[in-house]
């Protein structure tokens, strides 16, 4: 008897702590939102908040899963997305200004209030915000473009480079061979090619866009990259430095009117019979021309050598300047250089004369009259020369006021 009432209080104790666990499980269940969790990592739940006006754009329709609000708001860019009232899909952005979205919204007190999957139709500014993660790594190196069809007949890209684990090799097969776009899809299939149709449109988008695109890609679903260029550095052709002329620049050689196809009209207008192999040449060809005294000379196609004048109507960079310009010239690009004016001109608003003392004087003015007498030259004209010359080398040291 004493048994059967101690396993009786025992049962009850039991019944009762079991009942208790069940209450608290059962609390602790209706708390829980009920999430869904993407395998993909293309979003993660960041928690029940009061809707404010981070989130600013609902979409029209209400949609049934987790996924498919997923789909639009990512398709339209936007940061974070969520849901509430049973199927209401809102998007929001961040706008870069702060790392957890957690930080824009105020958190409810009570999980309870998101509990459906799909927002609780009876909590209207309940809603349940995921944060929209990147399907690329953020990279200086390339421009994310979206995710578009892929076709058997039609690929948006035309090469197949391999298949890959990540973003970051795909592009790093791809950059080597030069290429505009790399893109994956089928869950690591790389795919590479060029932007080639210009006038605005991209190549990758013919077949439309797509939805729904893992990280790494869908079966036909091309998740698309834009590689980035390096600026082009300024172009510096190269020259000679010289004491006797100055490098002017490169400049296009013949008229680029496509109707004056039978005329070549170059940057500077004399062109010598010899080739040439270094500006030096070119220069001394241009200095020592007795048919004219050009001041500018030009070097054309690695061998060819121009002369012509800064004076002429029609200058050198009427066609404008060029690149690329090889030392002696390319093909239809003139290496342009100026003469420079060697001559020192003097000039001065009086003149000066040497003044001579009078006793130097007259030790000069006999020695003139001996020509008549001290010459042995049958001309007249080399005696005087000759007597001049030995004059001027007597007052080489006599004061001079200047």
């Amino acid at each position: 008897m004493f048994d059967t009432q101690i396993n009786a209080r025992y049962f009850v104790i039991y019944i009762k702590t079991y009942s208790t666990i069940l209450a608290l499980r059962a609390d602790l269940i209706v708390k829980l939102p009920d999430i869904e969790i993407d395998k993909n990592m293309r979003y993660e739940y960041s928690g029940c908040f009061t809707k404010n006006k981070n989130l600013n754009h609902q979409f029209s329709n209400n949609y049934g899963s987790v996924n498919e609000c997923y789909d639009v708001a990512f398709a339209e860019q936007y940061d974070f997305f969520g849901l509430r009232n049973n199927g209401e899909c809102w998007g929001g952005n961040n706008n870069g200004n702060v790392s957890d979205i957690k930080t824009l919204f105020t958190t409810q007190p009570d999980a309870a209030k998101c509990i459906n999957m799909l927002g609780n139709p009876n909590e209207n500014d309940a809603i349940k915000i995921y944060n929209i993660n990147s399907p690329i790594p953020k990279n200086s190196n390339f421009d994310y473009r979206g995710c578009y069809n892929d076709k058997t007949d039609k690929r948006v890209l035309s090469d197949f480079i391999g298949n890959v684990n990540n973003t970051i090799d795909c592009y790093n097969t791809t950059k080597i061979n030069d290429y505009d776009l790399f893109g994956l899809q089928n869950g690591g299939e790389c795919w590479a090619g060029k932007n080639t149709l210009g006038g605005g449109t991209v190549k990758y988008s013919e077949n439309g866009g797509a939805t729904k695109c893992d990280i790494l890609g869908n079966n036909l679903k091309m998740q698309t990259y834009q590689i980035k260029k390096p600026p082009t550095p300024a172009q510096t052709n190269p020259f000679v430095t010289s004491p006797n002329y100055d490098y002017k620049g490169c400049y296009a050689d013949q008229d680029p009117n496509p109707n004056d196809t039978n005329i070549i009209n170059h940057a500077l207008s004399k062109r010598y019979d010899k080739d040439i192999s270094s500006v030096d040449q070119c220069y001394e060809l241009t200095k020592n021309d007795d048919t004219n005294s050009y001041d500018l000379f030009g070097l054309v196609n690695g061998s060819e050598c121009y002369a012509g004048s800064s004076t002429d109507t029609s200058p050198y960079s009427k066609y404008g300047s060029a690149v690329e310009c090889e030392l002696l010239g390319s093909p239809f690009k003139a290496q342009i250089y100026k003469i420079k004016n060697t001559e020192t001109v003097t000039s001065s608003p009086f003149t000066t004369q040497p003044y001579i003392e009078e006793d130097d004087e007259a030790s000069i003015e006999p020695q003139l009259g001996e020509l008549e007498t001290d010459i042995g030259y049958d001309d007249l004209g080399n005696a005087i020369k000759k007597k001049l010359d030995q004059i001027e080398t007597q007052i080489t040291g006599i004061s001079v006021i200047k």
